[in-house]
C-alpha cells in the first residue's frame, strides 16, 4: 500500500468518526437540551424564591403568611415567564431553602456584628 493510498485510508476514516459522532449528538441532542433546560428552569425557581422571600420579609406578617405570599409570587414569575413543569412542591421546597438561606446569611451578619 502506498503512501497516497495510506493517507485516503486515514482520511476516510477520520470523516467516518466525524460522521458516527454528528449522528450520535443529533440523536442525544433533544435529551441533552431537555436536560440543560430544566436545570435552567430550577435555577430560576431558585433565584425566584430567593427574591419572593426577600419581599415576604418586608410584610411584617407572621410566618405562614409570609410563606403563603412567597409560593404565590414565584408561581405567578413562572407562569409568566412561561415556565412549565414547575410542581408546587418544588416551588414550596425553594421558598424553604431561600428562607433558610436567609437565616443562616442574618445569623452571620450578627455574629459578625457581635465580634
Amino acid at each position: 500500500m502506498s503512501s497516497k493510498e495510506m493517507i485516503d485510508l486515514a482520511l476516510t476514516l477520520g470523516w467516518l468518526i466525524i460522521a458516527i459522532g454528528a449522528a450520535a449528538y443529533g440523536k442525544y441532542k433533544a435529551k441533552i437540551n431537555k436536560t440543560t433546560a430544566a436545570g435552567k428552569a430550577v435555577t430560576i425557581v431558585g433565584e425566584l424564591a430567593t427574591f419572593a422571600v426577600q419581599e415576604a420579609e418586608k410584610l411584617g406578617t407572621d410566618g405562614d403568611s409570609k410563606k403563603q405570599f412567597a409560593v404565590e409570587a414565584v408561581t405567578q414569575a413562572l407562569g409568566f415567564l412561561g415556565i412549565k413543569g414547575i410542581t408546587p412542591i418544588m416551588v414550596q421546597g425553594a421558598v424553604e431553602d431561600a428562607v433558610k438561606g436567609m437565616k443562616l446569611a442574618d445569623q452571620a451578619l450578627a455574629d459578625k456584628e457581635a465580634k
